[in-house]
Formats: structure tokens, C-alpha cells, sequence
């Protein structure tokens, strides 16, 4: 039998991209997720580095008490019992950590407000209900449930009835689906039930509700829940999605829009913007601007803008009033069709290209004179596309991660080329998590020595 890992007493001294770290008494350090900031907890180790909590201890001497009920429980927010002003700053030591010394500016990080800024929250049906221990005779543990999942259990849910992250106006809808009392719910385990998930996403002109359910549940169920919500004056559109997939993940076809709009409308620097119900936007509407104002500052002006990874064409719509022209690549052709009518819609001038980055971008006679924007996905720029740009010219290269680990290690590459990161803003798009936002400004190297 073999045995078990030790354990160990420490207390919490940093943040990590996924969570918090602290270093045992042989000075190893260990990361893991379900504490604060100066949280004691006792660990065991689960790899080489990573852990996770046996036990807490005692909380930070500057902890607060955090807003939502189901704290601790749900698999979503970690620092609501650290002060915003705390959590920026331990992102910011934490951004400084990872990039290191750069020849020019790390501003200060940026944000808004902490609570009701998230635009979207998905809602999962379950069968088995997860509640704190000394809860578990006040309710069900097997049923219909509709909530979030706690970490690492996809088979379980919290019931959720509020959200303190999501917006005041998803808020208003969420006790109107629990109220109906949906099932059966899909079961992880068998394979089987009706009612999958609930997305909400709320745009200008209010909130845009996604019922997806098996492709077998009775129209007249589905349609008796978007009429509850038509009556909603915040509700601008309600759709039904099926799909038969077995794994947990809101994906689905549009059998039919049962109320409304069907897709979202969002502002951003001055430009309306029309979104699919399955397009990326930002989940933080306020932190989005904030991050295309330093996008913008990043960026300045010029002739052309390359915009890669671009979706709808968010990004070099927005900054199309600082140069004559946007060349656009993505790999989806609804989100490259609806940046056609973006632009259309905005009087931008542009190209928008359909394709995998590394294939199309070879193709393309690009100037000269040039900005190049990328904002990849999580993992980071394709190995090609990396090595492409690293001796591409341009006037300079803005890089936009969700995850700041993919900026250090693309900047390997880029620096092996023509290329030096020289400036860097961090924007908290992601209150009460871990998550930030930074933009990386890379310029040629013969300009650094200009400088």
C-alpha cells in the first residue's frame, strides 16, 4: 500500500496564475488553490509542486468577510475574503515576477469595480447536490439541481440563486429559472435527462438567455420557461440550444429563438459591436475598455493594423480611428463574417481573413509599416506564428495574454528575433480570481538602441 504524501503547515505568501503558493519548511514551494493571501493551512502534495489544502488553520489577519453565501464551495471565486486593493496588488508583484525587468514602463495595474461586473455565467443541471457538511440534512442530495460545479467535480452542484460577480441584471433571472424547478436534469453518470445548462450574457440592450437542453425535451417544457423570461424587461433574447454531446460543456446548435434577438450588442471605444451567442467578448464590460485604452496606448498610431486572432474584430475596430486600415485573421468564419459587418456597421476600412494564423498570415503581402496586434488564445501564440513574427517587420508588436505564462515564453521567441518587450500593463478583468489581463509592448531592437 502505498504511502500517503506528508503534510504540511504553512502560510500563504504569494499569488499564482491558478491559485496561491507557500513555501514548507524545507523551503519547497508548493502551489494549490482555496486560500488567501496570509492564510494558515496544512497542505499535502499532489506532484512535484503542486498541493492541495488538508485542512485551514487560521485565516489572514486581514481577511474580510466575503459576499457570496456559497464562498469556499464554488470552483469560481478564490480572494473574496482579501480586499480588492490587496488583490491588485499581489497580481501586480505577481505579473512582476513572472515578465522580470523590461527597459521601459510596468505601469500600475488598472481595474473596476470588484463585484456584478462578470457579462456572462454559465449555470450547469445536475443530479447530485454538493453542500458544506453540516448541511447535508437540510436537503436532497440526489434530485434536479442547477448551479455551478465545485472544483474538480463536474458530477456535482452547488444550487446557486446568486452571483456576486455576475451583473445585477443576470441576477434579477437567475431565482426565475430556479423557480421552475427544471427537470430531470443531466446526469455526468447515465448518460441521461433533459435540461444541460442555462448561459446568461448580458449586452447593451439587455440579457441574452441560452436554454440548452437534450435534443428529446418536449418543446412545450423549454417554451414555458422563455415565456417566464420574456416577461423580463431586461431580457432581450431567449434561445434554445440542443445538443446530445456527452461531455459538460454548454456547446450546442440553435433549434430555434424562441424570444428576441439572438445575438448581443456591446460598446467599445465609441463602436457598436454585434456579438453571436457563442462569440468572445470580455466578461467584464468596464475592464474591457480599460483594456483597449491600453491597448491604444501600446499601439499609438499608423497606416496599417494587424489584427491577429481577432474574433469579431474587436480589437482593430476599436482602434480603427488611429489608422487607415485593418487586416483581421481568425479562424472561425461566423465570428470573420460578423467582423465584416462589424466594420461595415463602424465605416472601418479592413480585410478580415479565414484561417489557422500560421497558414494565412505567410500569404499575405503585409507592409512594411505596420502595427501588429496578436491576442491568442490561453496556450499562447502557434510555434509557427511565433517564429514567423520573430523577424517580421513592423513598427511594434502588442501582445495581449489571458495567461502571463504565454507572454514569457513567446517572448523567448520573439526576442531571438527582431524584437525586445519593452513596456507592460496589467488590467484586473477578473476580480475576485487569480486571472489578469496584461499587454505586452515589443519594439524592434535597433529602436531600443536609438533609444
Amino acid at each position: 500500500m502505498r504511502k500517503p504524501k506528508k503534510t504540511y503547515s504553512v502560510v500563504v505568501d504569494r499569488m499564482e496564475p491558478k491559485g496561491v503558493s507557500a513555501i514548507d519548511k524545507n523551503a519547497k514551494r508548493w502551489s494549490f488553490r482555496g486560500a488567501a493571501i496570509g492564510d494558515s493551512v496544512v497542505i499535502r502534495g499532489k506532484g512535484k509542486s503542486k498541493a492541495y489544502i488538508v485542512s485551514h488553520e487560521q485565516k489572514s489577519p486581514d481577511a474580510i468577510l466575503p459576499k457570496c453565501d456559497i464562498f469556499g464551495l464554488c470552483g469560481g471565486c478564490q480572494f473574496q475574503t482579501m480586499s480588492l486593493h490587496h488583490q491588485r496588488e499581489e497580481k501586480e508583484k505577481m505579473i512582476r515576477r513572472l515578465i522580470g525587468e523590461v527597459p521601459g514602463s510596468f505601469y500600475p495595474i488598472i481595474g473596476d469595480d470588484g463585484y456584478y461586473y462578470r457579462n456572462k455565467i454559465e449555470l450547469s443541471f445536475g443530479t447530485q447536490c454538493y453542500v458544506r457538511e453540516d448541511e447535508k440534512d437540510k436537503i436532497g442530495l440526489t434530485g434536479s439541481f442547477l448551479g455551478f460545479h465545485p472544483s474538480g467535480w463536474f458530477s456535482k452542484i452547488i444550487p446557486v440563486h446568486h452571483c456576486p460577480i455576475a451583473t445585477k441584471q443576470i441576477n434579477q433571472l437567475i431565482p426565475i429559472i430556479q423557480k421552475q424547478n427544471l427537470g430531470p436534469a443531466w446526469s455526468t453518470k447515465t448518460f441521461a435527462g433533459k435540461w444541460r445548462h442555462i448561459v446568461f450574457r448580458q449586452g447593451e440592450d439587455g440579457v441574452l438567455v441560452g436554454l440548452l437542453t437534450s435534443t428529446d425535451t418536449p418543446r412545450k417544457d423549454v417554451v414555458s420557461v422563455a415565456n417566464q423570461l420574456a416577461e423580463q424587461e431586461c431580457v432581450s433574447g431567449v434561445l434554445w440550444i440542443t445538443t446530445d454531446r456527452l461531455s459538460e460543456v454548454a456547446i450546442g446548435d440553435v433549434k430555434e429563438i424562441l424570444y428576441g434577438n439572438a445575438t448581443l450588442t456591446a460598446k467599445l471605444n465609441g463602436k457598436q459591436l454585434e456579438i453571436p451567442h457563442d462569440g468572445f467578448f470580455q466578461v467584464n464590460n468596464a475592464g474591457a475598455q480599460l483594456l483597449i485604452n491600453a491597448i491604444k496606448q501600446a499601439a499609438g498610431c499608423g497606416e496599417v493594423l494587424v489584427d491577429l486572432y481577432c474574433g469579431v474584430g474587436a480589437i482593430g475596430i476599436a482602434l480603427a480611428d488611429s489608422f487607415t486600415k485593418v487586416i483581421g485573421i481568425e479562424l472561425h468564419a461566423l465570428a470573420v463574417e460578423q467582423a465584416r459587418k462589424n466594420a461595415k456597421n463602424n465605416n472601418v476600412s479592413g480585410q478580415w481573413y479565414v484561417g489557422k494564423v500560421e497558414e494565412e498570415i505567410p500569404k499575405l503581402n503585409l507592409p512594411k509599416t505596420k502595427t501588429i496586434v496578436v491576442d491568442p488564445p490561453r496556450v499562447g501564440l502557434h510555434p509557427k506564428v511565433a517564429a514567423f513574427l520573430a523577424n517580421e517587420t513592423a513598427e511594434s508588436l502588442i501582445y495581449v495574454a489571458c495567461n502571463p505564462k504565454s507572454l514569457v515564453r513567446d517572448r523567448e521567441i520573439l526576442e531571438q528575433g527582431n524584437w525586445r518587450l519593452h513596456d507592460i500593463w496589467s488590467v484586473d478583468l477578473f476580480p475576485q480570481t487569480p486571472h489578469v489581463e496584461v499587454v505586452g509592448k515589443f519594439v524592434r531592437k535597433e529602436k531600443t538602441h536609438e533609444e
